[in-house]
């Protein structure tokens, strides 16, 4: 088994748009919106994707045809395609899902997302750090059923809200400023007869990179990679990056844990992008993060692309108070997510 760390610079500035851009929202019967602002991090699945798709052009199995690229299936008849077959040795043949796990060829696990500037790297910080949980105090919320004990935090002070902030793998908390830098640009969207629309002219808020920083990720692959640098696409506006290989064998992510206190609870703090299954819900007591909506892109058998239904996830740095870590790490690991670096977290007690 080899063991990379991946490393994508951004070659302009980027764009991730998540979920709400500037289409209209059937779903939600809203008209087009005139303004989308990039999240900083694209999602996991559109790095399991790049990186697939990556591992399939330099290893030769596309195929490059008038309205694209992609791997040439085996004919009607089921005639013997090498070019097809080596494609699904080296990165399976199954579409990304966030409902289970997928056999992925080679690629056998992915890391969380990270920021690496330098030599040290840096995940979300939980926003509980320097606050103290309080359960009750003689407070209560309305269950399904019955009271529950309300929680609360001690040194929060709601006028200022939550500051989010980085922590590096040598303990520092960093602001996210220090990092990106948001770039307003303003644009004119067309008709495809190269007419101005009506309502046509929006605002886009991307990001770029500061002082050297660049995103990183870890990869376990049962053979090398066909490259060692390569240029990806990523996100709907194909945000262009220098993607990078080399082999290591180092895991920052125990690092981490030896910088977040205690505060008398036990939790479950989120590197990555985390997904609650109702089963392991029922064994968090508290959580304390952003949940954000999210679908993804699907094509049906005709060839058109749609979206997938709705879901939500957490983002990383949430944290989940439970009475039962080990059980919730179970139930965390049972989704089969964590080889594309979903469910990953740190255990705090």
């Amino acid at each position: 088994m080899k063991r990379y760390l991946l490393t994508l610079t951004p070659l302009s500035d980027f764009f991730f748009g998540g979920e709400y851009t500037f289409g209209a929202d059937e779903e939600r019967k809203e008209g087009s919106r005139y303004r989308a602002v990039s999240r900083r991090f694209p999602s996991q699945s559109a790095i399991v994707g790049a990186l697939r798709r990556a591992v399939l052009i330099e290893a030769g199995c596309m195929s490059l045809h008038k309205r694209g690229e992609w791997v040439d299936r085996r004919g009607k008849k089921g005639t013997p395609d090498s070019n097809y077959d080596e494609a699904v040795r080296l990165c399976g043949s199954e579409p990304f899902s966030y409902e289970r796990g997928i056999e992925m060829g080679i690629l056998k696990s992915f890391s969380p997302l990270l920021i690496r500037q330098g030599e040290h790297f840096y995940i979300p910080a939980p926003p509980d750090m320097g606050l103290q949980p309080l359960e009750g105090g003689g407070r209560a919320l309305l269950g399904d059923r019955s009271l529950e004990p309300a929680w609360s935090f001690t040194g929060y002070d709601p006028k200022k809200g939550i500051k989010h902030k980085l922590l590096g793998d040598d303990g520092t908390k960093t602001d996210y400023e220090k990092f990106f830098e948001k770039v307003s640009t303003v644009g004119i969207k067309k008709s495809r007869t190269g007419k101005t629309e009506e309502n046509a002219f929006f605002i886009k808020e991307s990001w770029k990179f500061k002082d050297k920083a660049h995103i990183a990720f870890f990869l376990e692959s049962s053979e090398a990679l066909p490259f060692e640098k390569t240029q990806i696409f990523l996100g709907a506006d194909r945000s262009d990056f220098l993607l990078q290989a080399v082999e290591s064998d180092d895991d920052p992510t125990v690092r981490f844990a030896k910088y977040i206190p205690s505060n008398g609870k036990s939790r479950l703090v989120t590197i990555g992008e985390t997904i609650l299954t109702p089963e392991a819900t029922e064994h968090c007591r508290f959580i304390l993060g952003e949940r954000v909506r999210q679908r993804t892109i699907i094509s049906n058998k005709n060839g058109k692309f749609g979206k997938s239904v709705p879901f939500f996830r957490y983002e990383p740095g949430s944290v989940l108070y439970t009475d039962e870590p080990e059980k919730l790490t179970e139930k965390l690991a049972t989704t089969g997510l964590r080889k594309s670096g979903i469910n990953h977290t740190i255990t705090i007690k």
